[in-house]
């Protein structure tokens, strides 16, 4: 993930980075679960 990039050069601190790192792998699961269901209803 590009968020793993900032952190490894020191853009974003490692708590910046968990929470960022949070939030995208939920938004993942958001869309594919959306992807999903407009697949089976589509």
């Amino acid at each position: 993930m590009k968020v793993e990039l900032l952190m490894e050069t020191e853009y974003i601190n490692k708590q910046v980075f968990k929470s960022m790192n949070n939030d995208a792998v939920e938004l993942i699961k958001l869309i594919t679960s959306s992807i999903k269901t407009a697949k089976v209803n589509g």
